[in-house]
């Protein structure tokens, strides 16, 4: 990163204590160089019954064509 300033910070959050550990550390990184934090968030979201049937068909097809 030889004569580059890093201007923005990306931190991934997922409510976990690592990730909390992780947006500290940016902040406080952020500061003393004077940048941006931007964050994205995951959510584990299990998809109904209905959603993964038609999911699971689609990769079905997928694997037949590559075979």
């Amino acid at each position: 990163m030889i004569g580059k300033k890093i201007t923005k910070i990306l931190v991934p959050l997922d409510r976990s204590k690592n990730s909390i550990c992780a947006l500290e550390m940016a902040i406080s990184s952020a500061k003393q160089i004077g940048s941006t934090i931007t964050h994205a968030y995951s959510y584990n979201i299990q998809p109904n019954l209905e959603f993964q049937v038609i999911i699971n068909k689609e990769l079905s097809r997928e694997i037949k064509k590559e075979d």
